[in-house]
């Protein structure tokens, strides 16, 4: 706010042409090329991704999922560390969305009632996450 020369308050007035529309940053949203398109996605849209031999199979919070020509190795390099963890070697889920985990059969059951299997070789960084949440 600004005065006039009589001292009275005078809202600034911004035109709309001014202002920038909210975009999502890099690490919000990730490109996701298929056959025939490439689609911006929303990185918290995505719950789980895994192997299909060279290729990428990224399923979604809506249920939905779509087929990429990268090897999960190359998604893993460029999600956040925070947010996802690879379980298997064929496997990589983001936390947030984990429900449960079974200690018999060594599997989790994420929200949209995937069951992903924990490899003995990732399951302690697994239970580190865990961990965080005892009490």
């Amino acid at each position: 706010m600004s005065s006039n020369s009589n001292g009275n308050a005078v809202a600034k007035v911004v035109p709309l042409s001014g202002l920038q529309k909210y975009r999502p940053t890099i690490s919000e949203q990730i490109a996701i090329p298929s056959v025939n398109k490439i689609d911006l996605v929303l990185v918290s849209r995505i719950v789980s991704l895994n192997a299909r031999s060279n290729y990428t199979e990224i399923h979604f919070i809506d249920g939905k999922s779509v087929l990429t020509a990268f090897t999960l190795k190359r998604y893993e390099e460029k999600l956040n560390k925070q947010a996802f963890i690879r379980v298997h070697s064929g496997y990589i889920i983001q936390l947030k969305y984990v429900k449960s985990y079974n200690k018999l059969t060594n599997k989790i059951t994420l929200l949209n009632k995937q069951e992903i299997p924990v490899s003995r070789s990732r399951k302690q960084a697994l239970m580190n996450y865990f961990d965080q949440f005892k009490i």
